[in-house]
């Protein structure tokens, strides 16, 4: 057994490597015969260091213990939050048991800053048509993207931009709340304690708000309260897993709602991905459908204009040397 000291700086190394290389997600994940660390930037994945079995069930129970987790429950999942010491870094933990009783654990790395963070787009004029749709009085703003495809940044650079147009009251409903913003008022989810996503929107409705943010749509009970909001004079902005434009209308009706409620309620729906740039950066591509297109396709099967699709978007930027051929196929829609 290596010493506390010892597996402490294997943690604080982790974190710094994290904070360093802007790094999403970092794995602590059980192998055949030892475990494996791996960091997760966007849509690359590198493992970089083996541990043994018992270092590393060392390193997971120092995390749970910081992270106020029960050190002895390896059988169900647990989740928590970490500050890191020396930074403006909030890490989210959680864990996982495998069938043969081995723990992985994920740190999710949220930075904690009142400096604004900035998304730029290859299509600037998507941005464009973004931040004139988030002026809109009511109804849905919808956007779906896997972890790390800058939902956050980008629901909040248009939110701020729409508050500094308009003085108005916005609320989030968050899980966890990951940028903060003092002209909001920002709410967190906590299933554990009863503070679900249903309840704070129901509140939240009383203090008259001009923006809902709903962080994620999860369920039917969510997704209804959600169109009842946008349908009684709110403008509400939230996202849901699905692959594509089309996917989140899917989502949706199965979640119970009909097609003429989607139709007299979505303003738009944006499907997005972080994408590496020449320079070293990551910007962003987006696939756009407007309430006129969202009738279309449901009333007449219609489908929005090819050039319009995230696939041809992102063919387009290989044409023109803007990314790799490998690139274009990583982040390809199936």
């Amino acid at each position: 057994m290596v010493s506390r000291g010892m597996i402490k700086k294997r943690y604080n190394d982790m974190i710094d490597k994290g904070i360093e290389y802007d790094i999403d997600d970092i794995y602590v994940l059980p192998k055949n015969d030892h475990y494996a660390i791996l960091y997760r930037s966007g849509e690359e994945i590198t493992e970089e260091v083996e541990l043994s079995n018992d270092i590393a069930q060392q390193l997971i129970n120092y995390i749970k213990y910081i992270g106020q987790l029960n050190i002895g429950e390896k059988r169900l999942p647990q989740s928590g939050t970490i500050k890191a010491v020396g930074s403006k870094t909030t890490v989210r933990v959680s864990t996982l048991t495998n069938y043969e009783n081995k723990e992985s654990l994920v740190l999710r790395m949220h930075l904690d800053t009142k400096k604004e963070q900035k998304i730029d787009a290859y299509y600037p004029d998507d941005l464009k048509t973004l931040r004139k749709l988030i002026q809109s009085k009511n109804g849905l703003l919808l956007f779906s993207g896997p972890v790390s495809s800058g939902k956050t940044t980008l629901l909040y650079q248009l939110l701020r931009e729409s508050y500094r147009h308009h003085q108005k009251q916005i609320i989030t409903m968050e899980d966890p709340v990951e940028l903060k913003e003092n002209n909001f008022l920002q709410t967190e989810i906590n299933e554990q304690a009863g503070i679900t996503y249903d309840l704070l929107i129901k509140s939240a409705l009383r203090h008259h708000p001009d923006i809902l943010l709903i962080g994620e749509v999860r369920d039917e009970t969510t997704a209804h309260m959600m169109l009842r909001a946008a349908l009684t004079g709110h403008l509400v902005v939230a996202t849901i897993h699905a692959k594509n434009c089309k996917g989140v209308l899917f989502r949706l009706l199965e979640l119970g709602i009909t097609k003429q409620q989607l139709i007299q309620s979505i303003v738009s729906i944006t499907t997005q991905r972080l994408i590496p740039d020449k320079a070293g950066g990551r910007r962003l591509l987006m696939e756009l459908m407007n309430g006129r297109q969202v009738e279309q396709l449901l009333m007449v099967n219609k489908e929005q204009p090819a050039a319009e699709s995230f696939n041809y978007k992102l063919e387009a930027l290989y044409k023109s040397n803007t990314i790799t051929a490998f690139q274009r196929d990583a982040f390809y829609l199936h």
